[in-house]
């Protein structure tokens, strides 16, 4: 793989910023990153116009001339009682965690971008959840799919992604984003409480294969 063609990649993936999540909603206009410090994104220059929570990008990210891509495995900085109130299991979310890692490398696969060892000029991508919602319906009888929408509660996630350049690296990008569905939009799996967290990952799947150039914009129906 080029330098030269990375390099433009990740040029364009700061452009780009401002398409993420077409299909879903934010979640809010504002938080406050939980998987790093502040003080470790001191020098990054906070983006406006895009439709993250926060994004925040070296002002020379093109400069750093990588030669591929590296993703940490996906990991969960929920703390276990917000999960046990929605009755889920913590080992629940670190499967999900595991799809969602495996989502992503599934869709950079033949790309020509992935290295399986990370070296000082490999772009080294984490990627945390920091929160989840499951979808829940009150319903009568067994029928799940005839819930009026005004009776669904709508899941979601919210994840923090850090980019580095190598591992332990100096941070280059982050970004903190969530998605949850409206209450009236179409529920992808009717018997499945992670469907929307689910969704979101396709998202962010989805939009980073975009940032990446190896797929087509997501449309916006």
């Amino acid at each position: 793989m080029k330098t030269s063609k990375t390099k433009m990649l990740l040029t364009r993936s700061l452009l780009a910023g401002a398409i993420f999540g077409l299909v879903l909603t934010p979640i809010g206009a504002t938080a406050f990153m939980r998987s790093i410090d502040d003080e470790q994104i001191i020098h990054l220059d906070r983006m406006s116009g895009t439709n993250f929570m926060e994004h925040y990008a070296h002002s020379d990210i093109e400069e750093f001339g990588f030669t591929g891509i590296y993703f940490e495995p996906v990991r969960s900085e929920i703390p276990a009682h917000r999960l046990y109130d929605q009755d889920i299991r913590p080992s629940r979310i670190d499967n999900l965690a595991v799809e969602f890692h495996d989502m992503i490398l599934a869709t950079f696969e033949d790309s020509g971008l992935l290295t399986s060892t990370p070296t000082a000029t490999t772009l080294v991508i984490s990627t945390t959840l920091t929160d989840v919602q499951r979808f829940t319906a009150d319903r009568t009888g067994t029928h799940l799919a005839n819930v009026p929408p005004d009776n669904r509660e709508r899941g979601g996630a919210t994840m923090e992604m850090v980019w580095r350049a190598g591992s332990g690296g100096e941070i280059v990008l982050a970004i903190r984003d969530g998605r949850q569905p409206e209450i009236y939009d179409p529920v992808t799996d009717q018997d499945d409480r992670m469907t929307d967290i689910r969704d979101a990952f396709g998202v962010w799947t989805d939009e980073l294969a975009f940032f990446f150039a190896i797929s087509d914009p997501v449309p916006t129906n």
